[in-house]
């Protein structure tokens, strides 16, 4: 008896001997296989294949007696292989037949979806739709790359879905997709956008102003990183411990208002999904005003001199005035002045100065001097 005898190569062939499969058979469109029976002396044989359902190929024949064929199947489906023997008798007859199924075409599925996302998160879970043709039945490997060029397979994920974890940095993947002995097919790649790690920017540097004066205004240097676009909120606080959101203050700069203390200021700025850093705090520090005493002889004699002076030493650009009814004879500049007192009657005298920190009163400290009439001249009378 006959045997058709089949596997994955021709090769080169010794005998039949080396093809160790007989009966019905699946194939791989495209693929090339080699068949065979056990030869008879003095016999030749015919190969054919019969139509099924579409499955065809080409058949290649070997050496006389043509025992040893292989096939190229060229179109998926069905169909049947026979090989006729014709004996030194000249006597025709098919001597065996098998069924040849012939896979469809393994055609890669698909890989989904490009994302962008912020630095060092978790970008959404990878998914695929399944390749076609071939057995019908697949094995999975993801790959991951940096550039989308060099390549290198994922340990563990080996299944038609994957999750990434977090990234810092704009990563590829791609998935093979292979069909038992047909091989394996590669989707499309997907690429994850990582943006930019955000980094915090700063706002603007410490001031120091007078009591009931305005700053300058706050300037910011922008985050970089996340979306590359921001939005801002600005922070006060009294203590730079408790911070509360100024109403209005949305955009990179800041302008206070007048300050009458002590009051500290922080930048929000805000990328998108991105997350929210906060700058630096910038501290403007209020200083007290002086607040002048002036003291000296009240009432006083007309046309005597008095000493007039205030306690605060050792300040500068100490500015006196009297009324028209004296005359600054001594001191001005300094912290004591000397008046002649011209005119009877109430006269002033106010004082102002610039302190240790640079700040000036809002108005000079006045003090009122009565200034009394000497008595009125009279003749000395005698007899």
């Amino acid at each position: 008896m006959m045997l058709m005898l089949s596997v994955s190569a021709l090769g080169a062939w010794a005998q039949v001997g080396v093809l160790t499969k007989t009966g019905d058979m699946t194939v791989c469109l495209n693929s090339t296989e080699s068949y065979g029976v056990m030869p008879t002396a003095g016999s030749t044989y015919t190969w054919n294949i019969s139509a099924g359902t579409g499955g065809a190929g080409v058949i290649r024949t070997g050496a006389a007696p043509n025992n040893l064929v292989s096939i190229n199947w060229t179109n998926s489906g069905t169909c049947t292989l026979t090989v006729t023997e014709l004996n030194s008798s000249n006597c025709s007859a098919v001597i065996n037949s098998i069924s040849i199924t012939v896979l469809p075409l393994l055609l890669p599925g698909t890989a989904a979806a490009d994302q962008t996302i912020c630095y060092n998160t978790v970008p959404a879970a990878l998914t695929s739709v399944d390749a076609t043709g071939g057995t019908g039945n697949y094995t999975y490997q993801w790959d991951s790359s940096p550039d989308g060029a060099t390549w290198t397979p994922i340990t563990g994920a080996t299944t038609s879905g994957y999750a990434p974890a977090a990234l810092t940095a704009t990563t590829y993947y791609r998935l093979h997709q292979t069909s038992g002995t047909c091989g394996t097919v590669i989707t499309n790649s997907v690429k994850i956008t990582v943006q930019p790690n955000l980094v915090v920017g700063t706002a603007g540097v410490d001031q120091t102003i007078c009591y009931n004066t305005v700053p300058a205004p706050l300037t910011s240097v922008n985050a970089t990183g996340g979306t590359g676009s921001y939005t801002y909120q600005w922070d006060s606080s009294p203590d730079g411990a408790t911070w509360a959101p100024i109403s209005g203050a949305t955009t990179s700069g800041y302008a206070p208002a007048t300050l009458t203390a002590t009051t500290y200021y922080r930048l929000h700025q805000t990328s998108g999904t991105c997350g929210t850093v906060i700058t630096n705090t910038v501290k403007i520090t209020v200083n007290p005003l002086p607040d002048p005493t002036i003291t000296g002889a009240t009432p006083v004699c007309a046309t005597t001199i008095g000493v007039i002076y205030t306690t605060e030493t050792g300040m500068t650009g100490y500015i006196w005035s009297v009324s028209a009814g004296g005359t600054i004879t001594a001191g001005a500049g300094t912290n004591s002045i000397t008046v002649t007192w011209n005119t009877a009657g109430p006269q002033s005298v106010s004082v102002n100065y610039t302190n240790a920190n640079s700040c000036k009163a809002a108005a000079p400290k006045v003090m009122v001097v009565t200034v009394n009439a000497l008595p009125a001249t009279s003749p000395i009378y005698h007899n």
